[in-house]
């Protein structure tokens, strides 16, 4: 097999790149992979670094990222140390869906439209040029710094390296590779194509919302691998697992009997002249109930343009829209408290049952009673009760208004969930940056609950001794804090 040489790269590069001049690459490091593959890294001069893998006497692409401190540069280096790590190292692979150059630098646009925008965020539409290809733009990591509470488990799935230890309650922290910082909701960005049960319980982390199907780390690793996303072993608590494997490029999978564009075209078409005749046509057509425009649900879709005729003929194809698979609502119910036409014929006509939905549909239920108080007495039979009064105790940490309608769920929560209530990231989050309010306060003194150790006294004590005798625009909280004190003889 023909040796291939550094002009053989080259001229490879100008196949990929025609556009750049091919004196101006230069190779810059020259190593293996952990299967013995000879890898070669180039930069050209307008700074654009690719790196090529050579395999079976054949030149493939390999983004830069996946190599990390711990591959061996030198390959003398490299060749010494070899029969050592493969004691702890396991053949590990896993395919990843790799955009070209052109489709990559569409997606930028879009990317950056959203995460930096010159005012607005812009979300992208599966119509625009480049969007299947914003994955290869989206870091992942099982970062450390997103699971606190889940230290423990992680540091044990290390010390085994257990690559089919289940997920649990591990989030996936999601970050885009084109900006340096960021701290905001990515689901527009990720949702469109996640092939997991993943949902963002908080800025750019993602947990796994479906109990019943059982995943290992190793198995969202390379699902999100296979859907281009990028795996960042910065800061990841299982970088020595993920770091042992080597990545097999892929092209996009491009199927001739994709109908999804002309289908969102013929959506937005029938959508525009609120022609509900048009839309069953559509229905009856193939057009698929859980297909994203815009990144939102048809429901979610046609209500937030508020085309009422649309949004009946649609209503009335979901049996339930408080659990349309894995236990997540519909879309329709994030907006459903903005008052329209067609949301207030939802919450007259819409069919729901909350009994086995999760606990972040019943904070989206919870959010439209706080704006819709009259449909309680309706709704709060068609809930999982535990959720519900977790949602409903979250919710009302600061709002006396929402605590007179939510007020018995709030003290089953408080008495009947403490544990629960105990270990609830928001409950802590509010007692240590924010205040409670008064009824609260009383229910948490007269129970078993303790945050971090700490009992709703202490905590009280410590917002007191924080804001010290200047409280600024805190004087009626503290006074508040002081008299819950001196009322309970502390």
């Amino acid at each position: 097999m023909p040796k291939i040489t550094t002009k053989d790269c080259k001229l490879f590069l100008l196949d990929i790149y025609k556009d750049k001049k091919v004196t101006n690459w230069k190779r810059i490091r020259k190593f293996k992979d952990i299967n013995g593959n000879f890898c070669r890294e180039f930069k050209h001069s307008d700074d654009t670094v690719i790196t090529l893998i050579e395999e079976d006497g054949h030149l493939s692409v390999l983004l830069t990222q996946y190599y990390t401190e711990s591959l061996v540069d030198d390959l003398s280096v490299e060749s010494t140390n070899n029969s050592e790590n493969s004691k702890t190292q396991c053949n590990m692979s896993t395919v990843f869906t790799l955009f070209n150059e052109n489709q990559k630098k569409s997606a930028k646009r879009l990317v950056n439209a959203f995460v930096k925008p010159k005012e607005h965020p812009i979300t992208p539409n599966s119509d625009d040029k480049g969007f299947e290809a914003i994955p290869n733009l989206i870091y992942f990591s099982f970062l450390e710094d997103a699971n606190p509470d889940e230290s423990e488990y992680l540091e044990e799935i290390t010390a085994d390296i257990n690559f089919k230890a289940p997920m649990r309650e591990i989030a996936v922290f999601f970050m885009p590779s084109t900006i340096k910082s960021f701290c905001d909701h990515l689901s527009p960005l990720i949702e469109p194509f996640l092939t997991l049960p993943l949902d963002e319980v908080e800025e750019m982390s993602f947990k796994i919302n479906d109990a019943d199907t059982p995943l290992s780390v190793a198995d969202v690793f390379e699902e999100l691998s296979k859907s281009g996303f990028v795996y960042n072993p910065d800061g990841c608590a299982l970088r020595s697992l993920f770091e042992q494997y080597s990545f097999i490029n892929i092209e996009p999978i491009v199927s001739s009997n994709d109908r999804t564009v002309e289908y969102k075209k013929s959506f937005m078409n029938a959508l525009k002249t609120d022609d509900a005749e048009k839309m069953r046509e559509l229905i009856n057509l193939g057009l698929p109930l859980n297909l994203k425009v815009a990144g939102q649900s048809l429901l979610g879709k046609t209500m937030h343009e508020n085309k009422l005729e649309c949004f009946k003929y649609l209503l009335t194809l979901y049996s339930n829209t408080a659990n349309t698979g894995n236990g997540a609502v519909d879309q329709v119910w994030k907006i459903v408290w903005w008052t329209n036409d067609c949301s207030l014929y939802f919450m007259q006509n819409a069919s729901y049952d909350f009994t086995n939905s999760n606990l972040e549909a019943h904070r989206h239920l919870v959010g439209t009673l706080v704006h819709n108080s009259s449909y309680f007495d309706k709704m709060k039979d068609k809930v999982n009760i535990e959720f519900f009064s977790i949602a409903c105790l979250e919710a009302t940490f600061i709002y006396e208004k929402a605590y007179l309608v939510f007020q018995d769920f709030i003290k089953k929560a408080i008495d009947e969930y403490s544990v629960k209530v105990s270990h609830n990231k928001e409950m802590i989050k509010q007692l240590e940056y924010g205040f409670i309010i008064q009824p609260i306060l009383e229910l948490l003194a007269a129970s078993s609950c303790t945050f971090n150790n700490k009992t709703v006294f202490e905590f009280v004590q410590d917002k007191i001794d924080e804001i010290g005798d200047d409280p600024k625009g805190y004087c009626n909280q503290i006074e508040i804090y002081k008299d819950f004190l001196k009322n309970h003889g502390r």
